[in-house]
């Protein structure tokens, strides 16, 4: 009897073409999948879209919007611009590590004054770090290691 229901059985329209594959969950749907070399259509994705949108802003001098500003800078109207208060807190944490406190001694000295991080949260010392990083450029993880571009000089 189930010999007989495949010889009844409608037989499906068309027939498979060679650039058609059929795959995985289209076959127990009976979807066909149109699989299309994409090397043929260069066309950017969403993200090369988005990057490209924010060199070309970046390269006009605009915000190009990777994340929060840096903290002592807030954007205004698709600009970078110094935030007055947080200038102020930026420029007391580079007072205090010139004078030789330690990271984790500047963080407890603003949190005793009731200063704040940019999002509102108590100072740690990573965030004190990466203040002082800004002002006076990033330093090399491991001791002894140079910078590679200051052995070019």
């Amino acid at each position: 009897m189930a010999e007989k229901n495949k010889e009844n059985r409608k037989p499906h329209i068309g027939k498979a073409k060679p650039w058609a594959k059929i795959t995985g969950t289209a076959v127990r749907h009976g979807y066909r999948t149109v699989m299309v070399d994409s090397s043929a259509y260069p066309s950017p994705t969403p993200w090369e879209r988005l990057e490209q949108g924010r060199q070309a802003k970046a390269a006009r001098g605009g915000y190009a919007g990777y994340g929060s500003p840096a903290f002592g800078q807030q954007a205004v109207n698709g600009e970078l611009v110094v935030n007055p208060q947080e200038a102020e807190i930026a420029d007391l944490i580079r007072r205090h590590h010139r004078s030789g406190k330690s990271l984790q001694k500047i963080a407890d000295w603003l949190n005793q004054r009731g200063y704040t991080t940019k999002r509102g949260h108590q100072w740690q010392r990573v965030s004190v770090k990466r203040v002082l990083d800004r002002i006076y450029g990033k330093t090399p993880r491991m001791s002894g290691v140079d910078d590679a571009s200051s052995d070019q000089s």
